[in-house]
């Protein structure tokens, strides 16, 4: 499960491609003198071509229609397992190298015969960050980026507002090491998970897991993350930079802050209503969002590509591409969010009994003129309100982002309900939750907004 979460969703591209290029396999020397397996689409020592670079632990044979389709288009295409995964050699701790082994195979490209000197990379998730890490060492050639929905602080998006995304990281953890021989993976993970201390969650699990270890161990952004923040560098490079990203994916406001951070009038961002799974799909979580929703990834990026490495970038681009979902149409902009829009407040209201979609909460634009009754309820650890209501289609500790049916945690003591806008309101940007300071609390509070029918999730925070 954890391993199709993280895989790269849009591999396997739907569009037909022309005879397949010559695929050829070699190894990419690192400094330390490991060899890297590597795969060439189209690389012909007498012609030199731009070229398009992905370095992926997920297995670089799954990426070959998608390969063959850019090598079609005038390409040299380079597939790299990165150290430790798949073909390739060495230990594998996810980040710890990439930065030099993307400068040491940029460099390695620039070398070949069939190089143009000129090279883009693409990717999303994983694939996506070593794009970052890749350019903060100032690797050679290197041109334009397409990294889509994913971080440039890993401890950010961790950590996200200082609680850990446990379900999520563990997990994936456990996903990435396989258990040995004779143990298996928990059958129980709502146990595992409220396994204490966190740092000997590996203990739980069930084999040592060095790398959750750490994490956990380090609940603040200290010298441990120091190597994975690239806020930096990322806002500094003279790049021009696709951003791609769904509404719902848990890398989305990473991914739309490295925009907004960047400020670059060369960078573009489409923002579409998918989760990390389901990347220019129309249907994520229980809600088709129609045709109009469905996206060429593939395409975008290498329309992204012709744009930088082939003719001069000359012709307009919408910076920003985003999907209304209230309209179920693409709309564009000049930035993000949306020129003309403005933070408005909203208050919550009630008479002391906001607990649950029966009880009294209303959530209006005008501000309370008197004091109101306080509204309480109890909050067991052991019992917390889950993102995604159990139920068949959703196991509990599933890591799904999309909008689901709300209704049964609705429904909860433990969770107040306000009921939300009832006139027509467009709502672009990132939602955030203030709370007075008169709420004494070490609890970590969640605000969601959804749609009244169904209660479904309607909105993510970008």
């Amino acid at each position: 499960m954890t391993r199709r979460l993280l895989f790269l969703a849009t591999w396997c591209a739907s569009a037909a491609v022309a005879a397949g290029a010559p695929k050829q396999t070699v190894t990419v020397p690192m400094r330390d003198g490991i060899q890297l397996a590597t795969d060439l689409y189209g690389a012909d020592a007498g012609r030199r071509r731009p070229v398009l670079l992905m370095r992926t632990p997920y297995n670089k044979e799954a990426v070959a229609v998608t390969a063959q389709r850019y090598a079609a288009a005038g390409y040299v295409v380079v597939v790299q397992d990165v150290r430790g995964r798949y073909a390739s050699p060495g230990s594998s701790l996810p980040y710890n190298n990439e930065g030099q082994d993307g400068f040491d195979t940029l460099e390695w490209i620039g070398r070949q015969a069939w190089s143009a000197g000129r090279v883009g990379m693409w990717g999303s998730s994983h694939v996506g960050a070593v794009q970052w890490q890749a350019a903060a060492e100032g690797g050679y050639g290197l041109a334009v980026l397409c990294p889509t929905a994913t971080w440039s602080s890993f401890y950010r998006n961790i950590y996200a507002g200082g609680a850990a995304r446990l379900a999520l990281i563990a997990q994936a953890a456990a996903g990435r090491v396989k258990p040995p021989e004779g143990v298996s993976p928990p059958s129980d993970w709502g146990q595992t998970l409220l396994h204490l201390p966190l740092a000997n969650m590996d203990g739980a699990i069930g084999w040592p897991l060095p790398w959750l270890a750490g994490i956990l161990s380090h609940p603040r952004p200290d010298g441990f993350w120091k190597r994975l923040d690239l806020t930096k560098e990322v806002e500094q490079l003279k790049l021009p930079v696709q951003h791609v990203v769904g509404y719902y994916d848990f890398f989305s406001r990473e991914t739309v802050g490295n925009f907004m951070r960047r400020r670059s009038p060369e960078d573009q961002l489409i923002l579409g209503p998918w989760d990390h799974g389901t990347i220019g799909k129309s249907k994520v979580g229980d809600v088709d969002f129609g045709p109009a929703a469905q996206m060429d990834l593939a395409g975008e990026n290498l329309a992204w590509f012709g744009r930088h490495l082939k003719k001069p970038a000359t012709a307009p681009f919408p910076r920003v591409r985003y999907f209304s979902m209230g309209e179920l149409a693409w709309r564009t902009s000049d930035g993000w969010p949306p020129a003309g829009t403005s933070e408005v407040p909203f208050y919550l209201h009630s008479k002391g009994r906001a607990n649950t979609r029966r009880g009294d909460g209303r959530l209006t634009r005008e501000a309370p003129s008197t004091a109101e009754p306080a509204d309480t309820f109890s909050a067991d650890p052991a019992d917390p309100a889950p993102a995604v209501p159990e139920s068949k289609a959703h196991p509990r500790y599933a890591a799904i982002w999309g909008p689901v049916d709300q209704t049964a945690n609705a429904d909860r003591p433990d969770v107040p309900v306000p009921s939300c806008i009832s006139q027509s309101t467009w709502l672009w940007g990132r939602k955030g939750t203030r709370l007075p300071s008169s709420i004494q609390t070490a609890l970590p509070f969640r605000c969601r907004l959804q749609q009244s029918r169904r209660s479904l999730a309607a909105l993510a925070a970008a």
